[in-house]
């Protein structure tokens, strides 16, 4: 575990750790229709959309929109897997209301994700104008934990915007890090 540690963890992964359970985040989440459950269990990934464009590897009902990718392109995070620290996240209802998936499922991501070397954090959705995405303590500070465990309809207009802070997964989060599957 220790060279596991070492070899692919932040290398002040304790720090994140601390916050982690000082907000007790167990869980990190990931929405998909279940349509697309298939190819996760078949290559072992949940990849990103970039990866599956690259490589050939068909997304039955992919979340995301024309518009989402490319602002995932402009900003350079379309190889990194999208995930969320709550389970209703509004850009599922947003996909459902679009038609692009039909029959969501919620991933439940192991939190261990967060310590990886490769993954970044926002406060706000990453797509979002004037978020900007980055690997550092300093950046996952700023996430707002508090209003997390808050409903969406609650919250003001900005603490919407923050309720979308975002795990971003560099190309692949392996099936084993994925909770109910």
């Amino acid at each position: 575990m220790v060279r596991i540690i070492q070899q692919f963890y932040k290398r002040n992964w304790q720090d994140f750790k601390r916050l982690v359970v000082q907000h007790n985040i167990g869980t990190i989440y990931h929405f998909t229709d279940r349509a697309n459950l298939d190819s996760i269990k078949k290559y072992g990934f949940l990849y990103s959309w970039d990866y599956c464009k690259r490589n050939n590897i068909d997304i039955p009902k992919p979340g995301g929109s024309l518009t989402s990718w490319q602002l995932d392109e402009r900003k350079g995070l379309q190889n990194y897997v999208r995930l969320s620290f709550i389970k209703d996240h509004p850009m599922m209802y947003v996909a459902m209301r679009d038609g692009r998936i039909s029959n969501p499922i919620i991933l439940e991501i192991d939190q261990k994700v967060i310590y990886f070397n490769n993954t970044k954090f926002t406060s706000q959705n990453a797509a979002r104008n004037g978020v900007s995405a980055d690997n550092t303590f300093e950046k996952f500070n700023e996430i707002k934990f508090n209003i997390l465990r808050s409903r969406y309809f609650d919250l003001s207009d900005e603490d919407k915007h923050n309720y979308q802070a975002e795990v971003l997964f560099l190309e692949k989060v392996p099936i084993r890090f994925i909770r109910n599957l």
